[in-house]
């Protein structure tokens, strides 16, 4: 997360936790409002008319609605802010910049088009007639037609055939294979329900995290494409009715035989698949009957394998391969000392911040898990010496936002990136341990 200074810091991160809380994701305007963190940190500035127009300043190299939309961004920053602060400055948006209105054409007749191609075969001056050629070629000026005119001229025998070609009127396609007409029709009740699934009922109504609405977003996109190219449609045809138990079924199928699945992959979509089709039965009376065929679809029992765990003396082998002596090897021991001592899952480790530390003692961090649960986990005092140097090579205070574990671009960890740090480390220990080239370890057998 980026970290903020200015004197509206508190403002802007509240803010956007508000935002991701109802499940935006809100990058573009964290970016817009770090840009201003900064010049009213340059500034020491609050605020104000002058300050704004100033920033706005900054932003003349913009087109016109890149910068309406940045200063809607600040716009709506303001009005959260006056919700506490009832006299503080809020910018009007009828003096922001108007977005370029799309350029109407004229519809010439027949009789019209030929006249102007008639211009060619009197060799008048086309130049005097730019005024005609603009609003015939779409251009917004006639600077344009004339810079067209100069480099593209047209050779004299196409324009000859032009002009004794027939005129032909245009034809409209009403259908196409794959496709359907382009008409004003209304949204089906697959798509009102999707729509209303995602938007409202998972992030307002029931809390969902973002990840579980990223997986159940990824697995209806799965079931639509499956049924679609079973059906030889497009997705935009589908309804209601042709996510029925049977194509639900050939899907899980699918999963498991083409795409090699695992069967607890396989109880995830259809999860997911559940979990909207019960949405869909409260949403849709009249459809409660096909909503419970497809509920009624059955997940597949499956046999648990045990999980892999680490002897000390394994631990210590695979501390013992990280070289310190670089700043990577450091973050790294780093890394692997946290998880070992913390038992934490791979997730709570990368979103760890240095705000969750407490490293005096009794030392303790501060864990995120699964479902918005958090609990606090003790460090021993080594675990917070590592994390206090880690800490103070990269002089930033405990206080701060900014993530524990960085990447080379200054980001923050992925769980893949844990994942692929942790595999390199134990290869390497293998030659110390050889009982290591028998054990399936990733991140969750710390």
């Amino acid at each position: 997360m980026t970290t903020f200074s200015s004197v509206l810091s508190d403002t802007i991160r509240s803010y956007l936790t508000l935002k991701r809380a109802l499940g935006r994701q809100y990058s573009n305007e964290e970016h817009v409002l770090a840009h201003l963190d900064r010049f009213l940190t340059a500034r020491r500035v609050d605020l104000t008319a002058e300050t704004f127009a100033a920033w706005c300043l900054t932003l003349q190299h913009l087109a016109s609605v890149t910068r309406r939309g940045r200063m809607r961004v600040v716009r709506n920053l303001c009005l959260y802010r006056r919700r506490g602060e009832p006299g503080c400055f809020t910018p009007d948006e009828r003096l922001f910049p108007r977005a370029h209105q799309a350029i109407r054409p004229h519809i010439f007749t027949d009789s019209q088009i030929v006249e102007l191609l008639g211009w060619y075969r009197a060799d008048l001056d086309v130049q005097a007639k730019l005024p005609f050629l603009a609003a015939y070629m779409g251009h917004v000026s006639i600077v344009s037609t004339a810079y067209y005119l100069q480099v593209r001229r047209t050779p004299r025998g196409r324009r000859q055939r032009a002009i004794r070609r027939p005129m032909r009127r245009p034809h409209h396609r009403t259908h196409r294979r794959g496709g359907c007409a382009m008409t004003g029709a209304a949204p089906n009740d697959l798509a009102r329900a999707l729509r209303a699934f995602f938007a409202d009922h998972l992030p307002r109504v029931r809390g969902t995290s973002p990840h579980t609405i990223r997986s159940y977003r990824d697995s209806l996109v799965l079931l639509l494409r499956f049924v679609a190219t079973r059906a030889q449609r497009s997705a935009i045809q589908l309804d209601l009715d042709d996510l029925g138990p049977q194509p639900v079924l050939a899907f899980l199928q699918h999963l498991e035989l083409d795409r090699h699945n695992s069967v607890a992959t396989r109880n995830v979509r259809l999860a997911a698949i559940h979990a909207f089709f019960r949405y869909c039965a409260l949403e849709y009376p009249a459809r409660l009957a096909h909503c419970q065929r497809v509920l009624a679809v059955p997940f597949k029992r499956t046999g648990s394998r045990p999980v892999e765990y680490l002897e000390h003396e394994e631990i210590e082998a695979i501390l013992g391969v990280v070289d310190r002596r670089t700043v990577d090897g450091r973050r790294d021991y780093a890394l692997l000392a946290t998880m070992f001592n913390t038992g934490a899952r791979v997730q709570e480790i990368v979103v760890l911040n240095v705000a969750d530390l407490r490293l005096d003692a009794p030392a303790q961090v501060r864990l995120h898990g699964k479902g918005r649960k958090e609990r606090v986990c003790p460090l021993w005092p080594q675990t917070a010496d590592l994390l206090r140097a880690l800490l103070a090579e990269r002089g930033r205070e405990l206080q701060s936002d900014e993530p524990v574990f960085r990447n080379h671009r200054g980001m923050r960890l992925t769980r893949f990136g844990v994942r692929y740090l942790l595999q390199k480390y134990c290869t390497r220990a293998q030659a110390a341990v050889p009982a290591l080239r028998t054990k399936r370890l990733h991140p969750h057998s710390m």
